[in-house]
């Protein structure tokens, strides 16, 4: 296992929070970021623990890392960012690894997706391996959601009508799930969705899927109809061309969101490219109707270069880049 650097500080102060009007719909708090107040950090230059670490799930004591290029699958204690365990042992063979890319809660541990082979991996809390389950279809995966019966709802490219399927690990069994944002004029390309559990009182609801590169969230089950939203700024998407075709980033899609995480009852979208909001922003929305209620503009420097964030009780785990080389790291933030 690489070396692991790891920064700790003093306790938790929360800054106050100053609420701004806001030209439109939005209504903006601005939170102070001060990369001295980062409560720990793992990886950077001198660490090998991460190589392009994708996609994390946030538990009630672990940060669980899914790092597709490594690969291996890293457990943070999310209190002080030390190893807990890792899994990094590479093949096709069981309990190996090819491109772990997701991770998700599961009522007995993580669940992870292993694109390289096509499979779903459930680990304990405690690192041991108690489930793999191939994806029905041989599925690219593109985000998971575990649920309170051990279900797993996952999301692959749209085929037809259908953008996820739930599945039962440890068997053969699983049904496509029909989009939940459904509307016939969006591209494939429009209609990709990422999953997070819904997590209330410590049991598993549901599931929220957000739309990337278009406007959309839900909150969903296999067993119950979907609720569904639209994002505080609408905009129009870009005409979508080929990837090949692309030649500068004036012709990349807009990415309307770029991940989700619920924090009790409210859904927290992290914002793509918005002129409405410059920066890093958090669009609250109210978990039971997924009506908007503010945005937290993210203000200052980490000294990092944010991907993805999941919000805890008084903290946020953020998973970026410093200096081009990854990192993870806690630090304070108490919503409204």
């Amino acid at each position: 296992m690489g070396r692991v650097a790891v920064l700790l500080t003093g306790a938790l102060v929360v800054h106050q929070l100053t609420v701004h009007a806001q030209a439109g719909e939005r209504r903006i708090a601005v939170l102070p970021m001060e990369a001295s107040r980062v409560e720990w950090l793992v990886g950077g230059e001198e660490s090998e623990l991460f190589s392009n670490p994708g996609r994390f799930a946030l538990l009630d004591s672990l940060v669980v890392v899914a790092d597709a290029r490594e690969p291996a699958i890293t457990a943070l204690d999310v209190r002080t960012g030390r190893v807990v365990w890792r899994q990094a042992r590479e093949g096709s063979g069981p309990g190996e690894l090819r491109q772990p890319s997701f991770a998700a809660w599961h009522p007995r541990g993580v669940v992870i997706a292993d694109n390289g082979t096509r499979r779903l991996l459930l680990y304990s809390t405690a690192g041991a391996l108690l489930e793999e389950t191939p994806v029905p279809g041989g599925l690219f995966v593109v985000g998971v959601c575990g649920l309170a019966d051990g279900r797993v709802v996952i999301a692959h490219p749209p085929a037809g009508e259908f953008v996820s399927m739930v599945v039962e690990l440890g068997s053969t069994r699983s049904r496509p799930l029909p989009d939940p944002l459904p509307t016939a004029r969006l591209s494939l390309t429009e209609r990709h969705v990422e999953l997070t559990t819904v997590r209330t009182g410590g049991e598993a609801t549901g599931c929220i899927a957000v739309r990337t590169v278009s406007d959309g969230v839900a909150y969903f089950g296999p067993d119950q109809p979907a609720i569904t939203g639209g994002y505080i700024e609408r905009r129009v998407q870009r005409k979508l061309i080929p990837p090949m075709e692309i030649r500068d980033t004036s012709q990349l899609p807009i990415q309307f969101a770029a991940g989700a995480s619920v924090w009790r009852d409210r859904v927290v979208v992290q914002s793509g490219r918005s002129p409405g909001c410059r920066g890093v922003c958090l669009d609250l929305y109210d978990l039971r109707t997924l009506r908007y209620r503010q945005t937290i503009q993210l203000r200052g420097s980490l000294g990092v270069q944010v991907r993805s964030l999941a919000v805890g009780d008084g903290f946020m785990i953020v998973l970026g880049t410093r200096d081009g080389f990854p990192v993870v790291l806690r630090y304070p933030l108490q919503l409204p």
